[in-house]
């Protein structure tokens, strides 16, 4: 599949295509970013299999909201009920779902690279000297860097991935690849994407979370313009 180059500064601009989202239905978008926060938030209090729930039902969450910015871009009816309208269907509930262990996957594999190179690891058996202090000091450099590329590329395979299966009705194999060649060719827009989202995900965080409500519609609008532009839409065929 064929996709598009943009350039880095798009990556910024995509926010005020978000925005412009946001505005046309800040009701609907509000609510589902409500609903969106309070089933991770419940979900989170649920002791070991609530995360898990969590991270692999997310995908299809997200395409709920990217199913709202398409709404808004067609000119239809924007509902917050839409949050569940990908996982609603049979069509693409199963690869989103596929997208979300993959995400739940990347994840374990990063903590597990922490956990496994923290300084003053005691080994099975040992014991430590009384006196001694407690072992403990900022992970290896090298197992920051190996953490933070695993996290990259599970977001470079998922950040195309999820509007491919729910606008092309991809395989999500098939969808991840075509997410992670795009985002390698779009490196800066799609990294000044992401590190935008950081920095406003701090603002966002330190009103109680509640920028959230503000943030998630946006940024997913965002991402949906994204989408458009990098993968656009094929030419119809003239009718016969």
């Amino acid at each position: 599949m064929a996709n598009s180059r943009v350039a880095a500064a798009r990556g910024a601009g995509w926010y005020a295509d978000g925005w412009s989202a946001f505005r046309a239905a800040p009701g609907p978008w509000v609510l589902a970013a409500a609903g969106y926060m309070l089933i991770t938030l419940v979900l989170n209090f649920v002791p070991l299999i609530g995360p898990i729930v969590g991270a692999v039902i997310g995908p299809g969450l997200l395409a709920g909201l990217l199913l709202m910015a398409r709404a808004v871009e067609d000119g239809g009816e924007v509902r917050a009920g839409m949050l569940f309208q990908a996982l609603g269907d049979g069509q693409s509930r199963g690869p989103l779902l596929v997208l979300g262990a993959v995400a739940l996957a990347g994840t374990l594999l990063a903590g597990l690279i922490l956990v496994y190179t923290a300084p003053g690891e005691v080994a099975p058996g040992g014991g430590m000297e009384p006196g001694e202090p407690m072992p403990g000091g900022p992970p290896p450099t090298g197992a920051l860097i190996a953490t933070f590329l695993v996290m990259l590329a599970v977001s470079f395979a998922l950040f195309f991935a999820i509007p491919l299966v729910t606008f092309r009705d991809l395989d999500p194999l098939a969808a991840m690849r075509e997410s992670f060649a795009a985002c390698l060719r779009n490196l800066g827009a799609v990294l000044v994407f992401l590190v935008l989202y950081l920095i406003l995900g701090f603002v966002a965080f330190l009103p109680m979370g509640l920028g959230f409500l503000l943030l998630l519609p946006v940024g997913m609008g965002a991402a949906y313009q994204a989408y458009r532009e990098v993968f656009p839409e094929p030419p119809e065929e003239p009718a016969e």
